[in-house]
């Protein structure tokens, strides 16, 4: 383990488990804004969580889930940053 956060094999691990997982993850929606959004939209007050939850999601879902939607709500904001580096205007 190095002194800045956990060991590298555990990404390495999360990402194994992930990719053997559909994309779609079965459904099954993260939306990270654990403590409010902030980019592109602020509010302080949305709330993230999992969405679709079944009694046939696993773990393994769920990882996937996350990395998804972390991914997809990077991809929002990006669009934006996009926007404003290249002087365009976008609505919410």
């Amino acid at each position: 383990m190095n002194s800045d956060g956990p060991p590298d094999e555990v990404y390495e691990y999360l990402d194994e488990i992930a990719a053997g997982v559909p994309a779609g993850s079965n459904r099954l929606i993260f939306t990270p804004w654990l403590n409010g959004e902030r980019t592109p939209v602020d509010d302080a007050t949305v709330r993230g969580g999992l969405h679709n939850l079944s009694l046939t999601t696993t773990t393994d879902h769920i990882i996937r889930a996350f990395f998804e939607g972390v991914a997809y709500n990077s991809r929002w904001a990006l669009k934006y940053v996009e926007a404003i580096k290249s002087g365009s205007n976008l609505d919410y």
